[in-house]
């Protein structure tokens, strides 16, 4: 799956560097990719999938 350059620093920046948070997105990213087919990841993708995995809910079990 390609990546671009912007993604990667975008889940570095909004997951702070928290290895757990990090792998919940890619963990995400993947379940798009088994259901969509291949896509590029970009900037867009990576935050729609952090809006829909990152709910107020879901933030205050995290903690």
């Amino acid at each position: 799956m390609p990546v671009e350059d912007e993604a990667v620093e975008m889940v570095v920046q909004k997951t702070q560097g928290n290895l757990q948070v990090m792998f919940l997105v890619c963990c995400h990213l993947d379940y798009l990719l088994s259901r969509y087919g291949v896509f590029t990841v970009t900037k867009d993708v990576v935050g729609e999938a952090m809006d829909r995995l990152f709910t107020q809910r879901n933030v205050q079990r995290l903690r």
